[in-house]
């Protein structure tokens, strides 16, 4: 199938022609590492690329899938943090939409992903209510180490509310995602729990089960998701440069952070979309952000990435991008069609108070919008480059994860560091342990 996405800079990214071919070229031997390593398993720096072709993944989650369709749960309760999580989030909101629960659908889903005593409480009085109405719970708890302490913490809080019902079979209502033979993967084979290998972790874990299992359950067809990201290889892996849509991105964000940009802002025009940016901020924040580079010299390296939301934050953000010139770089991600759409009503006494939109559909305004800010950020010589989804489809956003993923990795060998460690996050974790362990 054919790349779909599509990405434009050319005119506006701010970089011309010759810097941004000799950047490109200087990306040739990673590319050479990464087609090396392709299909050679994941113990080596940039396996993940190999996830999305993983047919042996992607039959394990599936028949993990079948097995807990047949307790016919109401709920699932995604207990995961960071990596273990946002992803999967990102690629829901994005498909099944942000009212999704709401729509009274046979699979509600809920992500613990902090440990507020308020969220959690909450979320524990949920699985109460459905259980008590004979209604089955699932959780699914995603952490590579096993040991991640606020996954943990949660567990074990929703953990004895399934204990108190199921005190005997509650393993059944389990699925742990975790490093095989980790201390939490020897514990849930002994209660009979399910489990779930994690090959790779952080962001760059969503296309493995990870990411999968969850989306699999609330209807996300993950083999279109992984299908849409495995096609996207030829193209973010050419040696074609200017058809390369990852070379590109990651060369003008190198050529503007050369020049003391450094912020990345992504601007989606889809409100469900808005949960991809946040899985995006984590994958260049953790992956960029780094005191030392490969040689070990400080570097103090990153790119702060935002997201903003189209329009909604063109009244609340927009003043200040347009009010501080060659601070940040823009790449602008818009949707082609809609899946579903809806129209202003032909309303005559509306024509005086708001001219031009009676019986226009919500798209066409939305995308005006969209243009509209484009142009503006033109005119005022903002950096942008453009991403159109023609679709909001699995095959689509997972060309989209895979696109972001290349980037941030080619990025990464342009800045020198190691894109796959997060030092300073260990570093607070040191920190809770201690805290917790001084009382």
């Amino acid at each position: 199938m054919m790349t779909k996405l599509k990405f434009s800079y050319k005119n506006t990214c701010g970089v011309d022609k010759k810097l941004l071919s000799s950047i490109a070229e200087d990306l040739s031997p990673v590319l050479k590492k990464i087609k090396k390593i392709r299909g050679k398993g994941y113990n080596l720096d940039y396996g993940s690329i190999n996830l999305p072709g993983d047919t042996d993944i992607l039959s394990s989650v599936q028949e993990v899938v079948c097995q807990k369709r047949m307790l016919d749960p109401s709920t699932l309760i995604v207990i995961g943090i960071g990596g273990s999580n946002l992803g999967a989030m990102a690629v829901h909101e994005a498909i099944n939409g942000l009212l999704y629960n709401d729509l009274d659908p046979h699979l509600k889903i809920y992500f613990a992903d902090t440990t507020d005593p308020n969220f959690i409480l909450s979320l524990t009085e949920i699985v109460e209510k459905e259980i008590k109405q004979g209604r089955p719970v699932l959780y699914n708890v995603v952490t590579k180490s096993g040991s991640t302490t606020e996954t943990i913490a949660n567990f074990e809080v929703l953990l004895q509310v399934l204990r108190k019902y199921f005190p005997k079979e509650y393993g059944k209502y389990i699925v742990v995602t975790t490093e095989k033979e980790s201390k939490l993967w020897k514990y849930a084979q002994l209660k009979g729990m399910s489990t779930l290998e994690c090959f790779v972790g952080g962001c760059y874990s969503v296309l493995s089960s990870v990411g999968l299992f969850s989306l699999a359950m609330v209807g996300v067809d993950v083999k279109g998701l992984c299908a849409g990201a495995d096609s996207f290889l030829n193209v973010g892996l050419s040696d074609d440069f200017e058809k390369n849509y990852s070379v590109c991105s990651a060369s003008i964000l190198y050529a503007h952070y050369r020049r003391s940009v450094f912020v990345h802002d992504t601007f989606v025009f889809s409100k469900q979309l808005r949960a991809l940016g946040a899985w995006y901020c984590q994958l260049m924040a953790e992956s960029t952000g780094k005191k030392y580079d490969l040689s070990g010299k400080e570097a103090n390296c990153g790119m702060l990435p935002t997201v903003s939301v189209g329009s909604t934050d063109l009244h609340s953000l927009y003043q200040l991008y347009m009010s501080v010139e060659d601070r940040f770089v823009t790449t602008f991600v818009t949707v082609g069609r809609f899946p579903t759409n809806i129209s202003v009503p032909d309303c005559k006494h509306f024509e005086d108070i708001a001219p031009r939109i009676q019986k226009k559909p919500l798209s066409r305004i939305l995308d005006a919008i969209a243009n509209a800010t484009k142009l503006t950020y033109e005119k005022n010589n903002s950096y942008f480059m453009s991403i159109e989804l023609p679709e909001i489809s699995s095959f689509v956003i997972g060309q989209f994860l895979q696109f972001k993923m290349l980037e941030t990795m080619f990025l990464g060998f342009l800045l020198n560091i190691n894109v796959f460690d997060q030092p300073n996050v260990e570093q607070y974790k040191t920190e809770v342990k201690r805290i917790l362990t001084d009382g």
